[in-house]
Protein backbone atom coordinates (compact mmCIF):
# COMPACT_ATOMS: atom_id res chain seq x y z
CA UNK A 1 0.00 0.00 0.00
CA UNK A 2 1.29 3.21 -1.01
CA UNK A 3 1.04 6.78 0.78
CA UNK A 4 0.06 10.29 -1.25
CA UNK A 5 -0.03 13.44 0.14
CA UNK A 6 -3.21 16.24 -0.12
CA UNK A 7 -3.52 19.72 1.88
CA UNK A 8 -6.68 19.79 4.13
CA UNK A 9 -8.35 21.96 0.99
CA UNK A 10 -8.38 18.53 -0.78
CA UNK A 11 -9.18 16.06 2.11
CA UNK A 12 -12.38 18.42 2.54
CA UNK A 13 -12.83 17.48 -1.25
CA UNK A 14 -12.22 13.98 -1.34
CA UNK A 15 -14.50 13.71 1.87
CA UNK A 16 -17.48 15.41 0.07
CA UNK A 17 -16.80 13.64 -3.03
CA UNK A 18 -16.11 16.50 -5.44
CA UNK A 19 -12.75 15.46 -6.13
CA UNK A 20 -11.64 11.80 -7.96
CA UNK A 21 -8.72 12.94 -9.74
CA UNK A 22 -5.39 14.71 -8.78
CA UNK A 23 -2.17 15.24 -11.40
CA UNK A 24 1.34 14.68 -9.97
CA UNK A 25 4.68 16.51 -11.66
CA UNK A 26 6.95 13.60 -13.23
CA UNK A 27 10.45 13.59 -11.39
CA UNK A 28 12.81 14.40 -13.02
CA UNK A 29 11.02 15.59 -16.13
CA UNK A 30 11.84 14.24 -19.84
CA UNK A 31 13.75 15.90 -21.91
CA UNK A 32 12.61 18.96 -24.31
CA UNK A 33 10.68 17.92 -26.94
CA UNK A 34 9.65 14.67 -26.07
CA UNK A 35 6.27 13.25 -27.34
CA UNK A 36 4.27 10.55 -26.23
CA UNK A 37 4.30 8.13 -28.14
CA UNK A 38 2.96 4.59 -27.38
CA UNK A 39 0.84 3.68 -24.09
CA UNK A 40 1.38 -0.21 -23.75
CA UNK A 41 1.34 -2.91 -21.03
CA UNK A 42 4.12 -4.90 -19.47
CA UNK A 43 3.39 -5.97 -16.52
CA UNK A 44 2.46 -2.89 -15.48
CA UNK A 45 1.09 -0.09 -17.07
CA UNK A 46 4.35 2.20 -18.72
CA UNK A 47 3.98 5.21 -21.08
CA UNK A 48 6.76 5.29 -23.85
CA UNK A 49 7.61 8.76 -24.60
CA UNK A 50 9.56 9.77 -28.11
CA UNK A 51 12.56 12.51 -28.10
CA UNK A 52 12.99 13.65 -31.68
CA UNK A 53 17.01 14.65 -31.19
CA UNK A 54 17.80 15.07 -34.64
CA UNK A 55 14.88 16.24 -37.18
CA UNK A 56 17.87 15.88 -40.17
CA UNK A 57 18.07 11.96 -38.97
CA UNK A 58 15.30 9.44 -39.29
CA UNK A 59 16.28 8.03 -35.85
CA UNK A 60 15.36 9.03 -31.75
CA UNK A 61 15.38 8.03 -28.77
CA UNK A 62 13.29 6.34 -26.48
CA UNK A 63 12.13 7.39 -22.74
CA UNK A 64 9.98 4.83 -20.86
CA UNK A 65 7.70 6.38 -17.83
CA UNK A 66 6.37 4.17 -15.36
CA UNK A 67 4.01 6.33 -13.35
CA UNK A 68 4.25 5.32 -9.26
CA UNK A 69 0.81 4.58 -9.07
CA UNK A 70 -0.98 2.22 -10.95
CA UNK A 71 -3.99 0.88 -12.15
CA UNK A 72 -5.85 -0.99 -9.20
CA UNK A 73 -3.07 0.32 -6.52
CA UNK A 74 -4.50 1.13 -3.00
CA UNK A 75 -3.25 4.09 -1.86
CA UNK A 76 -3.36 5.33 1.90
CA UNK A 77 -3.81 9.06 1.94
CA UNK A 78 -1.33 11.12 4.53
CA UNK A 79 -2.67 14.78 6.06
CA UNK A 80 -1.82 16.65 8.71
CA UNK A 81 -2.71 14.89 11.92
CA UNK A 82 -1.87 15.20 15.60
CA UNK A 83 -2.91 12.16 18.73
CA UNK A 84 -3.44 12.84 22.22
CA UNK A 85 -2.20 10.40 24.48
CA UNK A 86 -4.99 9.61 27.25
CA UNK A 87 -3.64 8.23 30.64
CA UNK A 88 -4.80 4.50 31.63
CA UNK A 89 -5.79 4.50 27.99
CA UNK A 90 -4.17 2.25 25.60
CA UNK A 91 -5.70 3.97 22.40
CA UNK A 92 -4.19 7.92 21.89
CA UNK A 93 -7.16 9.91 20.00
CA UNK A 94 -6.48 11.21 16.50
CA UNK A 95 -7.22 14.66 15.34
CA UNK A 96 -6.42 16.00 11.85
CA UNK A 97 -5.85 19.63 10.49
CA UNK A 98 -8.60 19.14 7.63
CA UNK A 99 -11.30 18.86 10.34
CA UNK A 100 -13.69 21.62 12.06
CA UNK A 101 -12.99 20.19 15.15
CA UNK A 102 -14.48 22.36 18.30
CA UNK A 103 -12.46 19.90 20.37
CA UNK A 104 -9.67 21.48 19.59
CA UNK A 105 -10.89 25.06 20.44
CA UNK A 106 -8.52 26.89 22.51
CA UNK A 107 -5.43 24.36 22.20
CA UNK A 108 -2.20 25.25 20.53
CA UNK A 109 -2.30 21.76 18.35
CA UNK A 110 1.59 20.84 16.87
CA UNK A 111 0.19 19.03 13.60
CA UNK A 112 2.93 16.13 12.57
CA UNK A 113 3.61 17.06 8.87
CA UNK A 114 1.71 14.46 6.20
CA UNK A 115 5.12 13.12 5.47
CA UNK A 116 5.17 11.06 8.79
CA UNK A 117 1.87 9.64 8.78
CA UNK A 118 2.05 5.93 8.77
CA UNK A 119 -1.10 3.59 7.28
CA UNK A 120 -2.30 2.98 11.06
CA UNK A 121 -3.57 6.41 11.48
CA UNK A 122 -4.97 7.11 8.24
CA UNK A 123 -8.72 7.68 7.69
CA UNK A 124 -9.21 7.69 4.03
CA UNK A 125 -8.45 5.23 1.61
CA UNK A 126 -8.35 5.62 -2.20
CA UNK A 127 -8.14 2.86 -5.07
CA UNK A 128 -6.39 3.89 -8.42
CA UNK A 129 -8.95 3.60 -11.47
CA UNK A 130 -6.90 5.27 -14.40
CA UNK A 131 -3.41 6.18 -14.63
CA UNK A 132 -1.88 8.38 -17.51
CA UNK A 133 0.81 10.52 -18.72
CA UNK A 134 0.24 14.03 -20.27
CA UNK A 135 0.99 17.77 -20.12
CA UNK A 136 -0.52 20.02 -17.27
CA UNK A 137 -1.61 22.07 -20.07
CA UNK A 138 -3.68 18.94 -21.86
CA UNK A 139 -6.38 19.09 -19.26
CA UNK A 140 -10.21 19.64 -20.33
CA UNK A 141 -12.91 20.97 -18.22
CA UNK A 142 -14.10 17.45 -17.47
CA UNK A 143 -10.78 16.89 -15.66
CA UNK A 144 -11.01 19.95 -13.87
CA UNK A 145 -14.53 19.23 -12.29
CA UNK A 146 -13.11 15.49 -11.02
CA UNK A 147 -10.08 17.61 -9.94
CA UNK A 148 -12.65 19.36 -7.09
CA UNK A 149 -12.77 22.84 -8.95
CA UNK A 150 -16.80 23.66 -8.73
CA UNK A 151 -18.11 24.46 -12.63
CA UNK A 152 -18.58 28.38 -12.44
CA UNK A 153 -21.89 29.50 -14.43
CA UNK A 154 -21.44 33.43 -15.22
CA UNK A 155 -23.69 35.89 -14.53
CA UNK A 156 -26.65 36.19 -17.13
CA UNK A 157 -30.00 34.49 -17.82
CA UNK A 158 -31.07 30.94 -17.13
CA UNK A 159 -31.05 30.46 -20.90
CA UNK A 160 -27.74 31.36 -21.90
CA UNK A 161 -26.75 28.23 -20.37
CA UNK A 162 -27.74 26.51 -23.50
CA UNK A 163 -25.56 29.20 -25.46
CA UNK A 164 -22.14 27.32 -26.59
CA UNK A 165 -20.26 30.81 -26.65
CA UNK A 166 -21.59 31.31 -22.68
CA UNK A 167 -20.92 27.97 -22.06
CA UNK A 168 -17.24 28.08 -23.96
CA UNK A 169 -17.01 31.33 -20.89
CA UNK A 170 -17.48 29.60 -18.33
CA UNK A 171 -15.64 27.09 -19.43
CA UNK A 172 -12.55 28.89 -19.53
CA UNK A 173 -13.10 30.85 -16.22
CA UNK A 174 -13.51 27.77 -14.40
CA UNK A 175 -10.05 26.44 -16.14
CA UNK A 176 -8.69 29.37 -15.15
CA UNK A 177 -9.70 28.65 -11.66
CA UNK A 178 -7.98 25.54 -11.67
CA UNK A 179 -4.52 27.24 -13.33
CA UNK A 180 -4.35 29.62 -9.72
CA UNK A 181 -4.77 26.64 -7.32
CA UNK A 182 -2.05 24.64 -9.24
CA UNK A 183 0.39 27.39 -9.77
CA UNK A 184 0.22 28.65 -6.22
CA UNK A 185 0.77 25.13 -5.52
CA UNK A 186 3.18 24.13 -7.77
CA UNK A 187 4.56 27.80 -9.55
CA UNK A 188 7.45 28.31 -7.32
CA UNK A 189 8.63 24.72 -8.17
CA UNK A 190 11.48 25.27 -11.21
CA UNK A 191 10.00 24.30 -14.14
CA UNK A 192 6.41 23.37 -13.08
CA UNK A 193 4.59 26.19 -13.58
CA UNK A 194 1.35 26.33 -15.60
CA UNK A 195 3.31 28.36 -18.40
CA UNK A 196 5.91 25.83 -18.34
CA UNK A 197 3.63 23.17 -19.33
CA UNK A 198 5.17 20.27 -17.34
CA UNK A 199 4.60 16.66 -18.01
CA UNK A 200 2.43 15.58 -15.28
CA UNK A 201 0.89 12.03 -13.85
CA UNK A 202 -2.78 12.52 -14.08
CA UNK A 203 -4.47 9.90 -11.22
CA UNK A 204 -8.14 9.03 -11.22
CA UNK A 205 -9.44 7.22 -7.92
CA UNK A 206 -12.50 6.52 -5.81
CA UNK A 207 -12.63 6.24 -2.02
CA UNK A 208 -13.16 3.04 -0.66
CA UNK A 209 -13.51 1.50 3.40
CA UNK A 210 -10.63 0.84 5.42
CA UNK A 211 -11.93 -3.02 5.61
CA UNK A 212 -11.49 -2.74 1.87
CA UNK A 213 -8.05 -1.33 1.69
CA UNK A 214 -6.49 -3.90 4.25
CA UNK A 215 -8.82 -6.86 2.50
CA UNK A 216 -5.29 -9.47 2.28
CA UNK A 217 -2.92 -6.98 3.94
CA UNK A 218 -2.72 -7.78 7.96
CA UNK A 219 -1.27 -4.47 9.03
CA UNK A 220 0.82 -4.30 12.57
CA UNK A 221 -2.20 -2.97 14.98
CA UNK A 222 -4.20 -0.88 13.02
CA UNK A 223 -6.79 -0.01 15.49
CA UNK A 224 -4.80 1.03 18.17
CA UNK A 225 -5.97 4.91 17.58
CA UNK A 226 -9.10 5.70 18.03
CA UNK A 227 -10.30 8.39 15.92
CA UNK A 228 -12.13 11.22 16.10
Amino acid sequence: MKGIIFSEEMIRAIQDGSKSMTRRIVNPQPPKGSILNTVYLCGTFEFKLLLQLDPLHDHAIYTHLKPKYQLGDVLYVKEKFDYLPIPDFDNPILYYAADDNPMLEGIKVKWSSPIYMPKKAARIFLRVTETKIEKIQDITIDDVIHEGIEFIYLPGSPSYRYNEDYLSACEEETIELYIKLWDKLNGKKQGCSWKENPWITAISFKQISREEAFTGFIPDKINNFEIF
